[in-house]
């Protein structure tokens, strides 16, 4: 599995469909910088796995 993948199954473990992840849940989950873990949402919301709502990002799918 990918580096990208991996970093996908780290935000959204353990959540389901329509919950809600903040920014700072993304970084402490992933361990990346702001500087990286913008562009990682930025890629998730693109792929279909969340969608942004204001400063926070709604699961899509989870992990299967």
């Amino acid at each position: 599995m990918g580096l990208y993948l991996d970093l996908v199954k780290a935000v959204i473990a353990e959540h389901q469909p329509q919950d809600r992840i903040s920014m700072g849940d993304i970084k402490d989950r992933t361990e990346l910088s702001r500087k990286y873990s913008i562009p990682l949402a930025n890629r998730m919301e693109k792929d279909g796995w969340v969608r942004r709502d204001g400063d926070e990002r709604i699961i899509l799918k989870v992990w299967s």
